[in-house]
C-alpha cells in the first residue's frame, strides 16, 4: 500500500542493504590499516579511533554496529574501553571483538564476555577470519536496525488510523444520537454481542450496560418476537450475505413500548453464517403518526358519506403528502396525476390566496400545535371553490416538526350563501335607506302643509 503522506518511509526495508559503521580501535596505525584493508569488501563504513579516547568521541557522533579493538592500549586498554562503553546507556547493546597479540588467560577471557564481547581474535589476524565474524555482527545489526524501523512506522500508521478510527466513531455517535438509531454486531459463532451506547439508550439501559442475545432478544415484545425470530432464521439458513427489514414493537427496561425498524445483514464465511449486523431505528413518533393518520381517514370515510371532506397526511421529513381518494376528488384531481406534494396543492391555489396559503403552512410547522384556516382553489375545469383545513401537527421530542395530518371540507356552499346573505343585507340595508329617506321627505311636505293651513 502507499505511504500516508505524513508518514516518512523507513530508512531501510528488509529487501535493501544499507551500509553500517564498523568502528576499528588500534593505538596502532599499522594495525588500523591492515584491519581496514580485510574488511574493506564488506561494503561497510570503516571508522578508525588511535585510542580509547578518540573511539568514545567516534561512538558520541556516530551509531555504531560493532567495535573491533585492540586489548593492550596505552592508558586506556580494551578491557576499560568496553566498560565505558557498558557504561554509557546508549551504547550497551554495541557489539565488541577483542584482537590480542598475547595469548590471554581464561580469567582475562571471562572478564572481556562480562564486559560485554562477544569474540576474540588473536594475532596474527586471519583476514576471512576477521570479515566472517564482523559480516556476522552487521547482518546481524543491519536486520535488528531494519526492524526497528518498520516497526516505528507501523506504529505510526497504527496510531493514525486509531485516531481516524476514533474521529469516524464520533461522527457516527453524534449522527446516531440525532437520528436516534443503535447499531448492533453479533457473532453467530460464538455468540459475543456488540451492542451501541445509543442502542442501550434505546432500550432503557445505561451506555455502559452490557447486554447478551437472549436479553436483547427478551425485548422484542411477545406479539413481535415470533416474526423477529422468523426473519432472523430465514436469513441465517439461506446462502450468502442476507438482509432483512423488519417493524417490531420493544419493550423497554422502564416497560415503555415503542417501534423500532429493523434493517439487518447477515454475513457469511466460506458459506457459513458468521456475523448479524444491523441498525435500530426508533420510529415510534412515526408509528404515532400513523395511527392517528388512520383514525382520522376512518372518521373522514364515514364523514365523507355526509359531506364532502377529504383527509390529508404530510411527511414532513420526506415533504411527502398523502391525500384520500374523497379529497382528491374534491380539489378534482386524478390520483395518477398527484405529484403527492405540498408544491401539488400550490398549484392550484387560487393566486390572490397563495402568498397567505404559504405563510399558514409555514407558520404551522415552525410552532404551535394546530392549523386551521380557509382559501380558495381553482379546479382543473375553472371552477373556483373555497376550502378549510383544520389539522394536528406531530412533533419530537426536540419540538422538530416531523409530520401534519388533519382534513379540508368544501366550504364553497357556505361561502357562497355568506355571499348571498351579505348581499341581501346590504340590498335590504339600501331600499331601508331609500324607504326612510321617502318617509322623511313625506313627514317633512306634510309639516310644511300644516302650517299653511
Amino acid at each position: 500500500p502507499p505511504q500516508s503522506a505524513n508518514i516518512p518511509p523507513p530508512v531501510g526495508t528488509m529487501g535493501t542493504r544499507e551500509p553500517v559503521n564498523i568502528l576499528l580501535v588500534d593505538d596502532q596505525p599499522a594495525k588500523l590499516l591492515s584491519y581496514e584493508v580485510m574488511l574493506s569488501e564488506l561494503g561497510e563504513n570503516l571508522l578508525k579511533a588511535g585510542s580509547a579516547r578518540e573511539a568514545m568521541v567516534q561512538l558520541l557522533k556516530t551509531e555504531v554496529a560493532v567495535v573491533v579493538t585492540d586489548v593492550s592500549m596505552p592508558e586506556i586498554d580494551g578491557f576499560d574501553l568496553a566498560a565505558m562503553i557498558r557504561e554509557h546507556p546508549r551504547f550497551e547493546n554495541i557489539a565488541i571483538i577483542f584482537v590480542s597479540a598475547i595469548n590471554l588467560e581464561d580469567l582475562d577471557r571471562l572478564r572481556g564476555f562480562k564486559l560485554g564481547a562477544i569474540d576474540y581474535i588473536t594475532v596474527p589476524v586471519a583476514p576471512a577470519v576477521l570479515r566472517a565474524k564482523v559480516k556476522v555482527v552487521a547482518e546481524l545489526y543491519r536486520k535488528t536496525r531494519q526492524l526497528k524501523q518498520l516497526n516505528e512506522a507501523l506504529e505510526q500508521r497504527i496510531a493514525e488510523r486509531t485516531a481516524a478510527l476514533a474521529a469516524s466513531e464520533e461522527r457516527l455517535r453524534l449522527a446516531a444520537d440525532a437520528a436516534n438509531f443503535g447499531t448492533y454486531d453479533l457473532n453467530l459463532r460464538t455468540g459475543a454481542l456488540y451492542v451501541s451506547s445509543q442502542l442501550r439508550s434505546i432500550l432503557g439501559y445505561t451506555p455502559d450496560a452490557s447486554l447478551t442475545r437472549d436479553q436483547l432478544l427478551a425485548h422484542i415484545h411477545p406479539a413481535d418476537r415470533a416474526a423477529w425470530v422468523e426473519v432472523f432464521q430465514r436469513g441465517c439458513d439461506q446462502p450468502g450475505d442476507r438482509r432483512s427489514r423488519l417493524e417490531q414493537r420493544i419493550v423497554r427496561l422502564d416497560g415503555e413500548v415503542r417501534w423500532i425498524a429493523v434493517r439487518g445483514q447477515v454475513l457469511s464465511l466460506d458459506g457459513m453464517p458468521e456475523r448479524s449486523i444491523g441498525v435500530w431505528v426508533d420510529i415510534t413518533e412515526r408509528k404515532q403518526a400513523e395511527e392517528q393518520l388512520r383514525e382520522v381517514l376512518h372518521l373522514t370515510s364515514v364523514a365523507s358519506e355526509a359531506g364532502r371532506v377529504g383527509a390529508w397526511h404530510l411527511d414532513v421529513e420526506t415533504n411527502r403528502l398523502t391525500c384520500s381518494d374523497e379529497l382528491l376528488a374534491l380539489i378534482g384531481i386524478d390520483r395518477h396525476e398527484f405529484g403527492g406534494t405540498p408544491e401539488s396543492v400550490e398549484a392550484i391555489v387560487h393566486p390572490d390566496d397563495i402568498e397567505r396559503f404559504r405563510a399558514h403552512h409555514a407558520t404551522a410547522l415552525a410552532k404551535g400545535d394546530q392549523v386551521a384556516y380557509d382559501f380558495r382553489i381553482i379546479c382543473p375545469d375553472g371552477e373556483v371553490r373555497s376550502l378549510h383545513t383544520r389539522g394536528h401537527i406531530v412533533r419530537r421530542a426536540d419540538g422538530a416538526a416531523i409530520g401534519a395530518y388533519g382534513v379540508m371540507l368544501d366550504i364553497t356552499e357556505r361561502k357562497r350563501t355568506e355571499e348571498r346573505q351579505k348581499r341581501l343585507i346590504a340590498e335590504c340595508n339600501h331600499r331601508m335607506r331609500n324607504t326612510l329617506a321617502k318617509m322623511g321627505t313625506i313627514v317633512a311636505l306634510s309639516r310644511a302643509g300644516a302650517t299653511t293651513v
